[in-house]
């Protein structure tokens, strides 16, 4: 059915294909694995810390547990969902004396959760999520004796990783939902390394480009359970498993001389402009499982546990330095009222969650130390959400805010304090139900 939300939808959707990946990030952690990860849920979620797995409620979805796409189907409601959201990050980085302020504004996803049959509530979902970030910058100046050769050593590197999926759940048993993700995991990673001999020109100047792009297919499979105690409370659990994925990876190399003269750079000749197909690279298993307690309509409060097992990934059949990832995530909301005639502020929804994560990455303590001595990074966050009603609608604008530790300004290491800001629209209604004339 084509209504009044149909022009939303699109304007949303070329939103996330002009603004995914177009923005600048830096950060010198992110040239590790596939980059620094970014938030992959809905501002609803990201709100509570990124508690999801066992939430349930009939207007909205998780694609973190696909069997969330069951709860779209009740008694009275069949509604098809669509979300979509933008995020913003500020940062700041603390290494020692020295610090770096950055900031980030970008769409983060788009996803459509809809019905299919009413009698298993089988319902089916599909949307892009980001995945990771890649953006290092770093700057070498060298002298060479005894001639006095300057030499400026750059090297850039931007990318990211995201990932496109379509699912489907139903429920076989009352109280049990299935579902599972099959999704698209692709990104790309380009380097730029140049050197120039700044004060000499009877030297060619050398700049390389390494493009890499990567590819294939994975899936979740998600479940969820609704145990009722008594009508007004209920026990809910989730969880999911994430199959490993080995992505297929081909590289573009382009080598190219050049002279400076009078900072007038002259192209002089290309000495590799090739493609390789390299060697797969893994991405680990993940799984997550989540408790929670409910008063259908009114509040839920819950525990999440996620785990990736980044410690087995490989690149070109090598392992990479990293660690297994480990969160722990406490997520609540509370909502007064959802009746229409009720004050705007009893018809909101207050969320809060707390987070507390052992990141995958691996850095070195003391550059001075041999041999090397590397650390793990933790990562600890607090944040605040509410929903916005739409007037004379069931639709809904979320907002939420979170902020952030990770790591600690000590030795040679680096301490992130960050801020997101996330803002959501919820869009609901009846989108693929034929209408019935009596």
């Amino acid at each position: 059915m084509i209504n009044r939300h149909s022009g939303i939808v699109i304007v949303l959707l070329f939103c996330s294909i002009t603004f995914v990946n177009s923005q600048t990030f830096r950060h010198p952690y992110s040239n590790q694995g596939i980059g620094i990860s970014a938030e992959n849920n809905f501002a609803h979620y990201l709100s509570m810390g990124g508690f999801s797995l066992s939430y349930k409620d009939s207007l909205t979805f998780s694609p973190s547990n696909p069997a969330s796409y069951s709860n779209l189907i009740t008694k009275h409601n069949y509604y098809s969902t669509f979300d979509a959201g933008f995020q913003g990050k500020y940062y700041n980085l603390k290494q020692d004396t020295h610090t770096f302020n950055g900031n980030l504004l970008s769409f983060a996803y788009f996803s459509l959760g809809f019905p299919l049959y009413q009698k298993i509530k089988w319902a089916g979902s599909f949307g892009l999520l980001p995945v990771s970030r890649i953006g290092y910058n770093d700057n070498f100046d060298t002298l060479i004796l005894p001639d006095s050769i300057r030499i400026l050593e750059s090297i850039l590197n931007n990318g990211g990783f995201s990932k496109f999926y379509i699912g489907s759940s139903f429920q076989p048993l009352k109280f049990l939902n299935i579902g599972f993700n099959a999704y698209y995991l692709f990104g790309n990673n380009k380097t730029y390394h140049t050197f120039l001999y700044s004060n000499n020109a009877k030297y060619m100047g050398i700049t390389s480009t390494r493009n890499r792009s990567y590819g294939n297919f994975g899936f979740d499979l998600g479940t969820q359970i609704d145990i009722p105690f008594k009508t007004n409370f209920h026990l809910l659990m989730g969880g999911y498993f994430s199959t490993p994925v080995k992505l297929k990876v081909k590289q573009e190399n382009l080598l190219v001389t050049f002279l400076n003269e009078t900072s007038s750079i002259k192209y002089k000749d290309t000495v590799i402009n090739d493609n390789d197909v390299l060697e797969d690279m893994t991405i680990p298993l993940k799984y997550g499982a989540s408790l929670a307690f409910s008063n259908p309509g009114h509040w839920i409060a819950g525990l999440e546990y996620n785990f990736q097992k980044w410690s087995s990934m490989e690149l070109n059949d090598n392992s990479i330095n990293l660690n297994d990832f480990h969160e722990f995530i406490f997520g609540a909301e509370f909502k007064p009222e959802h009746d229409q005639s009720s004050s705007y502020l009893k018809r909101m929804s207050y969320r809060v969650g707390i987070k507390y994560a052992i990141s995958q990455q691996k850095v070195p303590f003391d550059l001075n130390e041999s041999p090397m001595n590397y650390v793990n990074l933790y990562k600890r966050s607090l944040s605040f959400g509410t929903s916005l009603p739409v007037k004379r609608s069931i639709s809904v604008i979320n907002t939420g805010i979170e902020a952030g530790l990770i790591g600690k300004a000590e030795a040679d290491l680096i301490r992130e304090f960050y801020i997101n800001f996330y803002l959501g629209f919820r869009l609901n209604d009846i989108w693929f139900k034929q209408s019935k004339i009596d």
